[in-house]
């Protein structure tokens, strides 16, 4: 976000001019600057508006700025500043590495670390700077800790090129965000797969019964297709993963038409670049769809229900990763509710059992 004319402190000796219905900006430089720079005192014409990079360069370059009484533009990048740092990372290599999806979420919250601690020593965020950043977004927290990851990332690859000493971000908990949204049932997809349009379910159906992110579904293509695998490049992970074709996806293939380079497409025929979110929540408005209603329902749903569902037929945490690409530990977060169940139905057993 640039900075408003009434957040600017200005130079001395420039001010505006309406003349037409429009605003000149001049610099009229008083009579010692004059024989600093052995000019007449005459105004000098300044281009622009001092909401634009133009405006600064231009009295930079005619003199206008004393660095001693420390009028800087607000667009000058300073040494070890949060402006600074944001731009080197976003010009180094690691974060060029990162998948188009992660850059553009982390550029969308670099701007608002620039806008609170731009001309701000990285050095001198602290973990209670870090906390009411924290607090400010506490109503929305899987936004809350999201920024803060990415902030700790920012700080972490500034830390050893000498921005910052430590990380503060180390020293902040995450907020509670509950067990994140919900699987869908075998009784929900069977609902839905019996009432949403064939172009609709194709998705949902690739989605379940691969485990991927609905990204990458939507990028496979038809040559992604061989010897009865799927081959996908996980947009986020950059992991090749070789997926056979589950016996209940195969007719969903057959029937798809070959429109396009891209497996899933539209009810245009084209594929999906957009659209997809609105897409789903039109199919569960439909009167039909009655009963999904009041459920949480969303695409990412089918890949935790894939696999809640592989650790239900008793996959290793091995198997599962194989197929969904997920680290161990978010295995270990879904296979809690299965084993919970498990455990729960065997318990009721033995306790059936013992009143025999």
């Amino acid at each position: 976000m640039s900075p408003t004319k009434t957040q600017m402190e200005l130079p001395a000796g420039v001010t505006p001019v309406r003349a037409r219905g429009r605003v000149y900006w001049y610099w009229r430089p008083n009579r010692k600057a004059a024989q600093k720079h052995r000019e007449k005192l005459i105004s000098v014409r300044i281009p622009g508006e001092p909401t634009d990079p133009a405006f600064w360069e231009e009295l930079e370059k005619i003199g206008a700025l004393d660095p001693e009484k420390e009028v800087a533009s607000p667009f000058k990048v300073l040494k070890g500043t949060m402006a600074a740092l944001v731009e080197a990372y976003q010009a180094s290599a690691h974060f060029n590495n990162l998948a188009d999806k992660t850059k553009h979420e982390y550029r969308r919250y670099h701007g608002v670390f620039v806008d609170m601690w731009r001309d701000v020593k990285v050095s001198r965020i602290r973990p209670k700077h870090v906390l009411e950043l924290q607090e400010a977004h506490a109503h929305t927290p899987y936004k809350a800790n999201y920024m803060i990851k990415c902030l700790s990332a920012l700080i972490a690859w500034g830390v050893p090129r000498e921005y910052a000493d430590n990380n503060p971000c180390r020293e902040v908990k995450s907020l509670r965000t509950g067990d994140g949204w919900e699987p869908w049932s075998w009784d929900q997809i069977n609902h839905f797969k019996a009432h949403a349009a064939p172009h609709i379910w194709a998705v949902a159906a690739f989605c379940l019964y691969t485990g991927q992110r609905i990204g990458d579904v939507l990028n496979m293509k038809w040559t992604d297709i061989r010897n009865g695998m799927i081959s996908v490049k996980q947009e986020k992970t950059r992991k090749p993963i070789f997926i056979p074709i589950h016996d209940d996806l195969q007719p969903v293939i057959d029937r798809l038409p070959r429109t396009s380079v891209n497996i899933l497409t539209n009810s245009r025929g084209v594929p999906w670049k957009s659209g997809w979110n609105v897409a789903l929540r039109l199919q569960l408005d439909k009167p039909e769809m009655a009963p999904l209603s009041e459920d949480r329902l969303v695409t990412h749903g089918l890949r935790k229900s894939a696999c809640c569902f592989l650790a239900e037929c008793e996959c290793t945490d091995a198997e599962i990763q194989a197929i969904t690409g997920h680290s161990k530990g978010m295995v270990d977060h879904y296979r809690k509710g299965v084993n919970q169940v498990k455990l729960a139905k065997n318990a009721i057993l033995k306790f059936s059992r013992k009143r025999e």
